[in-house]
């Protein structure tokens, strides 16, 4: 029963994520990310927004296991790298990536 209570408020929190204009709101969007990039500084260079259910992924590009994936407020992840407001454009459906934190963001879409 816990499980169903943080199930439903995630998804009520996936559904709230955008305002009236389709922008992106920080203060209350929860995303996807690694403890490498929260806990050790590695760089984001690749980002995702998942079409299925919007969400967002913030990584590094590095081949990850689930242990290591972490959810934090999307606001800690713009203090991290403020450049990231950029990719905040990002359409769902699409990822965006870069060679190194200096280079411009390239968007594609996801393929299935």
């Amino acid at each position: 029963m816990r499980y169903m209570k943080i199930i439903d408020k995630l998804n009520r929190v996936l559904k709230n994520l955008f305002n009236d204009n389709n922008i992106i709101r920080t203060q209350d969007t929860l995303v996807f990310t690694t403890k490498e990039i929260i806990n050790q500084g590695a760089p984001i260079l690749l980002v995702t927004h998942d079409e299925d259910d919007g969400s967002w992924q913030f990584l590094s590009g590095q081949d990850i296991s689930e242990k290591d994936a972490m959810i934090v407020g999307l606001i800690e992840i713009l203090n991290h790298d403020a450049s990231l407001k950029s990719v905040l454009n990002l359409p769902m459906g699409y990822f965006a990536t870069r060679g190194r934190i200096s280079e411009e963001w390239i968007f594609q879409k996801i393929c299935d």
